[in-house]
């Protein structure tokens, strides 16, 4: 399993000083690889993560990025919403950028391998998007300039900092499928798990205690 914490501790920063994340900056939060299909499971060189942001009123956008060193397309993303944050995806909600075209929809209709995590990932209602035909030219592939966002309407009374909360603890969980490795394996990864981004917060509240001593 790949790891990449390098920017996930200033949301949660942001969420410890009780910075609302409708009025910040996109929210970087990044994918852990899950699976063990091929060689590239654990490369160092992977580098996937999605930014949360606030959209219009009552709406959250979630962009995705894939600035990995391997080759690699982000074929498919799903949504496993246990709180009931997120009302469905918006009218003209997927908004492709340079290089890619997803749409809402596709198949597989689960996230691979997602019965294996524990707890188990299941995708919410409809809460998926796919790349179109063919997916590894239309997926996110491993270039800076390419990304897709997903834009969803929430639920009446939820905001964007609840979003971002269940993120932090695991209630609110994204999936993405990626394809097209370098020895043809496809392998499936997950925003962190609950546990480790418990363990990033305390991290985070101790260094921000620490320095607050020495000023």
């Amino acid at each position: 399993m790949t790891s990449r914490w390098g920017l996930v501790p200033i949301l949660l920063f942001g969420l410890a000083v009780g910075l609302p994340a409708e009025n910040s900056q996109a929210l970087p939060i990044y994918l852990d690889i899950f699976t063990d299909n091929g060689i590239y499971a654990d490369d160092l060189g992977m580098n996937l993560f999605v930014e949360v942001s606030g959209g219009a009123v009552d709406q959250v956008r979630f962009e995705f990025h894939n600035d990995s060193s391997v080759d690699s397309s982000i074929a498919r993303i799903y949504f496993d919403d246990d709180l009931d944050l997120l009302l469905g995806i918006a009218d003209n909600g997927i908004v492709n950028g340079p290089g890619t075209s997803f749409s809402e929809g596709g198949s597989p209709l689960d996230l691979p391998a997602g019965h294996d995590l524990v707890p188990v990932f299941e995708k919410t209602l409809d809460f998926m998007a796919s790349a179109d035909e063919p997916p590894p030219t239309n997926g996110v592939n491993n270039d800076p300039n390419e990304w897709v966002a997903i834009i969803f309407d929430l639920v009446g009374g939820s905001s964007v900092s609840e979003v971002v909360e269940g993120l932090e603890y695991g209630t609110l969980r994204i999936g993405v499928h990626v394809i097209a490795f370098p020895d043809g394996s496809s392998e499936a990864a997950v925003t962190p798990e609950p546990a480790t981004v418990g363990l990033v917060l305390v991290g985070g509240l101790m260094l921000l205690v620490g320095r607050g001593k020495r000023h």
